[in-house]
């Protein structure tokens, strides 16, 4: 992990004197304004109702094997505060809403390798573990009217993000310029996801902002170069510059991820009545970096065109999705209709209508 790097360098060769001292002096300023995070606390506890029904419930679970640095001051280490640590192996678990939108707290007891979690609140609970687990994670639910669940949480391997543009510490990034990362994938990465993420601070939230993600394809050292373009498409990105990313003092965190559905039919879980639920296993590493350049293009959630036809008799609506989930339009070579819905009322009408001896029959039929 970076902490471990750094508290080696400062026994390790005069040489880095230079680098020790700017890495002394990077303090990163959390969001002065909280006001974002207040309404989204409430607005969150106003959503969460208690339920012993787990037919009702969509599950989220998450095993962090090793947490990013608290230093960095995103929402989610605010509910940590004062909790973990850097490094530190994390279990955690989520019930949502499975019809509409909102959280549940459990009516019953939730547990941990047999220890009850912590409930932080906003249908989440949560367990830190004094020293990493050997074997695989066992979390149980059960109800007060007998529902009961189970599911097996497997650790994955860590990630050590080792330099930034050939530098180990404190680099500067230009976000009009590519990026180089260099990362090292222990036994048993292959196969996994990783994603990069730099800090964006969005109406009073932080957040980890994912603006990169690929899959790795071999164990040992890693090089990737990033381009610029990564930069303007982040996950979260809106209108009016929302979602870009903080300048100056930030941090780029780098996190490996392996995710099972409940449709991948995974050994060794028993979910009972829950309809739908997903495990994710993640690790993290981080280097704190000074951003500047700017995010050119501008940022914008996708593209859309509404209208209609002079009569109004037809409308159409065209949607291009943000870069990070859609391929860019200078890409694109031809282009078609992919789908089409149309909306109308029909009907046939059909009259007749005879006479005889003065009297008129008349049938008429929609």
């Amino acid at each position: 992990m970076t902490r471990t790097l750094l508290m080696l360098m400062v026994f390790i060769m005069p040489f880095f004197s230079l680098a020790q001292e700017k890495e002394k002096k990077f303090k990163l300023k959390k969001p002065n304004f909280k006001i974002g995070e207040k309404i989204g606390k409430l607005t969150g506890n106003l959503m969460t109702g208690k339920t012993d029904d787990l037919s009702t419930v969509s599950v989220k679970n998450n095993l962090i094997c090793g947490i990013y640095s608290p230093e960095t001051g995103t929402t989610e280490m605010e509910y940590l505060k004062g909790k973990a640590k850097e490094g530190d192996y994390i279990a955690s678990v989520s019930f949502l809403k499975q019809e509409g939108v909102g959280m549940y707290e459990i009516k019953g007891e939730v547990t941990c390798d047999g220890e009850p979690m912590e409930y932080f609140g906003l249908g989440s609970y949560g367990k830190v573990f004094d020293f990493p687990p050997l074997s695989p994670v066992i979390i149980k639910v059960k109800t007060e009217t007998g529902d009961h669940a189970a599911f097996t949480y497997k650790p994955i391997p860590g990630i050590d993000l080792m330099k930034i543009n050939g530098e180990f510490a404190l680099p500067i990034l230009d976000l009009d310029q590519d990026m180089e990362i260099e990362f090292w994938n222990p036994k048993g990465s292959i196969g996994s996801d990783v994603k990069v993420s730099m800090l964006s601070d969005i109406m009073g939230v932080r957040a980890l902002n994912h603006f990169a993600e690929f899959n790795v394809k071999k164990e040992g050292k890693m090089r990737v170069t990033i381009p610029k373009e990564a930069f303007q498409n982040p996950e979260i990105s809106g209108q009016l510059n929302t979602g870009n990313f903080k300048q100056g003092e930030n941090f780029v965190i780098i996190e490996r991820e392996q995710i099972t559905h409940k449709a991948d039919n995974a050994s060794g879980q028993n979910p009972g009545k829950v309809p739908s639920y997903d495990i994710s296993s993640r690790s993290y590493s981080g280097m704190p970096v000074i951003v500047k350049g700017k995010q050119s293009g501008g940022l914008l959630v996708n593209l859309k065109i509404a209208g209609k036809t002079e009569d109004k008799t037809v409308g159409f609506d065209f949607s291009k999705p943000n870069a990070n989930t859609g391929i860019p339009l200078s890409k694109g070579k031809r282009f078609g209709l992919v789908s089409f819905t149309m909306s109308a009322e029909t009907y046939k009408r059909e009259s007749e209508t005879s006479s005889s001896s003065g009297l008129d029959f008349s049938r008429s039929s929609l």
